[in-house]
């Protein structure tokens, strides 16, 4: 799944793609690509809440603590997370995409994060392939609307 939740893109669907890439200045006359990422798109109704979202660095840092209160670092690097929380959105979008996503995804299958794919600025540094942290839960909060909440750690 892929996530878009500021987006003015056109949707694409098709049950096949085709790709075809036209580089005349290759002089190497291939090209290697690491990885490839169609999925599906979740495209919420309505944008994440302000105030209820964070976006951050998690260590990655094993430490040891000596009998005498010596500590060892072993920095290892570091992921990206995000949090984000959307109110309100129509009950057929929960029980429908959400719940299919959520469903489909768990924990283990990756899912790609794209907060806004025209930041052309910071784009990069915000969207990220991930994984769920918790599957996510759906409150109604009022008649025909609820409420839900991701949390996307990095895939290393």
């Amino acid at each position: 799944y892929a996530f878009s939740f500021v987006s003015n893109a056109d949707v694409a669907i098709a049950r096949y793609w085709k790709i075809e890439i036209f580089d005349e200045g290759n002089a190497d006359g291939y090209l290697d690509v690491g990885r490839l990422y169609i999925g599906r798109a979740l495209h919420p109704a309505y944008n994440y809440s302000y105030g209820d979202n964070s976006f951050g660095i998690e260590p990655l840092t094993d430490i040891q603590e000596s009998l005498g209160g010596k500590r060892t670092f072993w920095r290892r690097g570091h992921r990206r997370v995000w949090r984000g929380t959307f109110q309100y959105l129509p009950e057929t979008q929960l029980f429908g995409e959400v719940l299919r996503m959520a469903s489909q995804s768990g924990i283990d299958r990756q899912v790609f994060l794209c907060i806004d794919p025209d930041d052309e600025e910071t784009g990069q540094q915000r969207a990220f392939l991930g994984t769920l942290k918790t599957i996510p839960s759906i409150q109604q909060s009022v008649f025909a609307r609820g409420t839900t909440a991701f949390d996307i750690e990095e895939a290393i």
